[in-house]
């Protein structure tokens, strides 16, 4: 019979018991947060779930097991081995069966990822849509116009494509769509009109992205995103530079000089990630764009121009284009109004707003607000146009 190496026994014996201990020391570090969180990304979910409930160390939480319930919940949020197994699970429930645990995304044809309510929106639009939308904007956009144009500041309006409407051949087959074809596609068109006869400075660049559709070799939208892809940005980003020069009649924003090269890689899109699987399996064509300057930024003279883009998750990336492509060290953009805002060169980021954050909009030379085509975000026009009465 072969006689083991003691001093290998020894070493695999402390190695389990370091092994043992490692995992409820990971659980205490992250429950006391004295530090950065001990959870390689394989073993956190992202996006998912609500905060846990603090503990309430009273007696009648206790009593009511309240107490309990919610240091189980503080214990199972800070184990390495939940999230692992919810990974597992998804991965199981994925590879055997095509099934996505996500509640709100999802797949089409080719393996397209989507949110829900982009469909929802886009098989939900009638006769009537563009009307109804201009009848909500017009009266907050004409106001928060006119307050820029009186202080003889640029102001537009920007509205950014949905996926669902880019690409909707992958989808709509496999979602209940009600509503006709045309009905889908003629919202844009005709609530661009509506918001021009009304005065609205406006730029629809999602009729401008959906156009260009099949000019590039990849889709504008990414299999495993829901957001634009950097071309689609750079294109929009063109637009934007050309209308706000043209509304103000001067070259208020420098032109920008890009160029992009499509890459193959591996990619684990925002939605893709959501999906909380044990393997990034997407690989697919993917484009890359490099912002071109005579000069670099920091050699060039500071650019004063005062810019504010108020917007969606689809203002980040061309605020950041026309902030390192236009060299534009003053433009800050401002994510839901109040939830973030960030830009300037060198970078900045802050988080939850408050007002005195916001009244540096009033300043701006040049105003953009942003709205996707899905139009959920009356509410944050409707702030802003608070904001700049003095509300």
């Amino acid at each position: 019979m072969a006689i083991g190496n003691p001093h290998i026994d020894r070493l695999l014996r402390i190695g389990a018991i370091l092994g043992l201990l490692a995992f409820p020391a990971t659980v205490f570090w992250n429950l006391a947060g004295v530090g950065p969180r001990l959870s390689p990304s394989i073993f956190r979910l992202i996006g998912v779930t609500d905060t846990a409930p603090q503990p309430q160390w009273t007696l009648t939480s206790f009593a009511d097991r309240t107490l309990q319930a919610a240091i189980t919940r503080a214990v199972a949020d800070a184990s390495l081995l939940r999230p692992l197994l919810i990974r597992i699970n998804n991965e199981i429930r994925y590879s055997a069966f095509g099934y996505i645990s996500t509640p709100n995304v999802i797949m089409g044809d080719n393996g397209q990822l989507i949110q829900r309510f982009y469909l929802t929106e886009y098989c939900s639009r009638a006769s009537d849509s563009a009307d109804r939308r201009a009848g909500e904007l017009t009266p907050k956009l004409r106001d928060i116009q006119a307050y820029f144009e009186a202080r003889n500041r640029t102001f537009l309006f920007l509205i950014t494509p949905s996926k669902a409407a880019h690409l909707p051949e992958y989808f709509v087959h496999r979602f209940p769509c009600p509503n006709s074809e045309q009905d889908r596609t003629a919202l844009l068109p005709k609530l661009d009109r509506l918001l021009r006869e009304a005065g609205i400075n406006v730029l629809d660049a999602a009729s401008l992205i959906h156009g260009l559709k099949g000019t590039y070799e990849v889709d504008l939208f990414a299999r495993g995103a829901v957001h634009w892809n950097a071309v689609a940005v750079a294109r929009a980003a063109d637009a934007i530079v050309a209308e706000v020069n043209r509304l103000a009649r001067r070259p208020l924003m420098p032109q920008l000089d890009w160029t992009y090269t499509v890459v193959d890689e591996k990619y684990g899109g925002d939605l893709e990630n959501l999906l909380n699987l044990l393997v990034t399996r997407n690989r697919y064509k993917s484009a890359k764009v490099t912002y071109r300057h005579a000069v670099p930024c920091d050699r060039q003279p500071e650019n004063p121009l005062n810019v504010a883009i108020i917007g969606s998750s689809f203002i980040i990336d061309p605020a950041l284009a026309l902030i390192s492509g236009g060299c534009l060290a003053h433009l800050y953009s401002y994510f839901y109004l109040s939830l973030k805002r960030f830009g300037g060169i060198p970078l900045t980021v802050k988080d939850d707003l408050n007002d005195d954050d916001l009244a540096a909009i009033r300043d701006a030379d040049v105003a953009i607000i942003e709205d996707n085509e899905t139009f959920v975000a009356i509410n944050y026009i409707e702030r802003l146009r608070a904001v700049l009465s003095g509300r």
